[in-house]
């Protein structure tokens, strides 16, 4: 029972530390995208939340068991291809369904969101 509860604690944290990064990513892009494409306005703010996201997670998410660069690098290989999804994904979404860019960021950020817990649980836990 102590492993469910763990668990319990640990999503929701996980969900604490991504929706605090989601919005330094979010309002980063919603900036940013009037100025610049917003694919490239995603990869920019996507970069910027990661560092907060690996700071937050480490501290308060994943029991690391690696060292520091270790940690630091499988952190960044999973959010690479976290990356790689919500691009996609917002490409997809934005120039062939036509949605708005906005709800595109958000479907985007929630689906990749998933990937990331499962990857960063699987990989920086052993």
């Amino acid at each position: 029972m102590k492993n469910k509860d763990f668990l319990l604690k640990q999503l929701f944290l996980f969900v604490v530390v991504g929706g605090i990064c989601f919005w330094i990513d979010y309002g980063i892009f919603l900036i940013l995208s009037h100025f610049i494409h917003y694919l490239l306005a995603s990869c920019f703010s996507f970069c910027l939340s990661l560092i907060c996201n690996y700071y937050l997670s480490m501290k308060y998410v994943f029991i690391g068991n690696q060292r520091c660069v270790k940690e630091f690098l499988i952190f960044i290989l999973i959010s690479i291809g976290g990356l790689c999804i919500q691009t996609f994904l917002l490409y997809f979404c934005v120039d062939i369904l036509k949605w708005n860019i906005p709800l595109s960021k958000i479907l985007a950020n929630i689906i990749v969101m998933i990937y990331n817990f499962v990857g960063k649980k699987i990989f920086l836990e052993k």
